[in-house]
């Protein structure tokens, strides 16, 4: 394990769920200029409805990632706030 507690280098998973939402942020940017060429090239006819509709659904599909990250980093927040007995406390907040 690393300074951070992640597995080695030699397993490229993402250690934590903020790190899968910068991986899928990084992968809708990739995923956007990938259809932006591929719509250019379609308007400009050198680029076919095919390959610009498979650069749409790979955005959909990056975008749907970049989601279902938020929520599971979204979803460690509240765990970690339930296990530290933040969300049971009948402490009132500041």
């Amino acid at each position: 394990m690393d300074s951070r507690g992640c597995r080695p280098p030699a397993r490229r998973w993402p250690c934590t769920a903020l790190e899968s939402h910068r991986a899928a942020t990084a992968l809708v940017a990739a995923a956007s200029t990938t259809y932006d060429a591929a719509l250019a090239a379609y308007r400009n006819g050198v680029g076919t409805v095919d390959v610009a509709t498979e650069a749409d659904t790979a955005l959909l599909d990056a975008r749907q990632a970049q989601a279902e990250a938020h929520a599971g980093a979204l979803i460690g927040a509240v765990n970690l706030a339930f296990v530290v007995g933040s969300l049971t406390s009948r402490e009132s907040l500041p």
